[in-house]
């Protein structure tokens, strides 16, 4: 694939005339690494303090998706909990102690990410849109050493909706100073 200071046409070369590539915005679960194993780890480590197991068949069907927050309540609901938005926090917080221990004992990041990413640097400026918490991206870029290569992290606290809406890459788009038609997610 040729590349140039002008970007890339639709088809791969270079144009001066076709809708012109300038920046790429990656999303990054899914995309860049597979952190639902480490979330999973962290729930199944606060939630074994309360004699409940929690499988990976169990997260994946009923938990998926949902922040921090939902994934309490929908255990205390299916529990008989009464959690009081205290008891919520703190759950919160001792989740996300577990989980930031968890992601230093694990490579996330899907096979070939970074080189992907240290590649496409060299030519693009990169950035990141996701519904992930911002902590949650940054601790596993920091951890990757990848963080160098973004300009910026738009993450789930920093637009009004959150994907699938187009919001988080209008901002990024917004981000990179440029049309969100010359930007390629």
């Amino acid at each position: 694939m040729a590349v140039s200071g002008r970007g890339l046409d639709a088809r791969g070369g270079n144009s001066d005339n076709a809708k012109v590539i300038r920046a790429i915005v990656f999303d990054f679960d899914g995309v860049l690494a597979d952190s639902e194993p480490l979330h999973l780890a962290a729930y199944q480590e606060i939630f074994s303090d309360f004699g409940i197991p929690l499988t990976r068949e169990d997260y994946y069907e009923n938990f998926l998706g949902y922040d921090d927050e939902a994934v309490f309540m929908k255990m205390g609901e299916r529990h008989g909990w009464n959690l009081e938005r205290g008891k919520v926090e703190a759950l919160i917080a001792r989740k996300t102690e577990v989980y930031e221990a968890v992601v230093g004992t694990r490579d996330v990041l899907y096979p070939g990410a970074a080189d992907t990413v240290r590649r496409l640097s060299s030519s693009f400026p990169l950035g990141i849109a996701s519904g992930a918490l911002r902590s949650d991206i940054e601790l596993i870029l920091k951890g990757s050493g990848l963080e160098r290569f973004f300009r910026f992290v738009v993450s789930a606290e920093d637009t009004p909706e959150s994907k699938p809406a187009p919001d988080p890459y209008l901002r990024a788009a917004d981000l990179h100073g440029l049309p969100a038609n010359q930007c390629v997610a």
